[in-house]
């Protein structure tokens, strides 16, 4: 499990913890991933979107990242829920593997629990971050 503090945009704080109170949102999302969230927003170091640094996980950065099981390489959009679409490679930050990419830089190894056990995930490069590009309210 992640244990050092991760690093998210106050904007991305702001919207993620307005869902979690959200009562339509608290009924598509499984109580144990809300609760990871909710763990992960509290010990969080909440930053101003134009100071955060351009290799962190924000909301709507698409990175690639590698299963460190099966040393696959995929890409990802981490997305907020009604933007999720597997089928397009975006992925709610409400879903495990969303909860456990968010905050961290590339380089970083992340060990998580999914549905199918315990996983450890390779940041290997971060394809696109909103703040990077200038886009602060994305």
């Amino acid at each position: 499990m992640k244990k050092n503090a991760i690093v998210v945009t106050d904007l991305d704080y702001q919207r993620l913890t307005a869902i979690l109170s959200d009562g339509s949102f608290r009924k598509k999302a499984s109580p144990e991933n809300l609760s990871r969230l909710a763990r992960e927003l509290e010990r969080a170091k909440k930053v101003d979107p134009r100071k955060v640094a351009p290799d962190v996980v924000t909301m709507n950065t698409e990175i690639e990242f590698i299963d460190m099981d099966n040393r696959i390489s995929k890409k990802l959009k981490l997305v907020y829920p009604q933007n999720a679409d597997i089928r397009q490679g975006h992925v709610s930050v409400m879903a495990p593997i969303g909860t456990a990419l968010l905050g961290f830089r590339k380089g970083d190894v992340i060990e998580w629990d999914v549905p199918a056990g315990k996983k450890k995930f390779l940041i290997k490069d971060i394809v696109y971050q909103p703040e990077a590009h200038g886009n602060y309210a994305l």
